[in-house]
């Protein structure tokens, strides 16, 4: 028996989708993006009305540490300013797929990821 493929040209593109934990692990949501070159993972939060708490949205307050799982792709690199951030909010910086990271510089581009939300 042969197996039909469908051809690259009319392959539906699964878009890469970021899970949303709440603090107390009771309250969770899947929203599915589309990758630009400009989205960050706190545009995506905020597009969706979930709940993450931010100030300045410039990478210098440190109110939206979340706790990032990159689940498929690859973690993009920390900067030396948002490490600086997380270290002064008492968080540990790191460039694994499991670490801190500041929602307002996470850029999207074509991670499936989970985050959870600080209280």
């Amino acid at each position: 028996m042969t197996q039909m493929l469908e051809p690259e040209a009319t392959k539906t593109a699964i878009e890469p989708c970021v899970h949303f934990i709440g603090p107390d692990a009771g309250q969770a949501l899947c929203v599915r993006y589309r990758v630009d070159a400009t989205s960050t993972l706190l545009e995506l939060a905020r597009a969706h009305a979930v709940p993450l708490h931010w100030r300045c949205g410039l990478g210098t307050c440190g109110t939206c540490a979340v706790h990032v799982t990159v689940l498929e792709g690859v973690a993009p690199p920390i900067n030396a300013k948002e490490a600086n951030v997380l270290r002064r909010e008492g968080k540990a910086p790191g460039n694994s797929a499991d670490s801190w990271r500041l929602a307002c510089g996470y850029p999207l581009g074509g991670q499936c990821l989970r985050v959870t939300l600080t209280a």
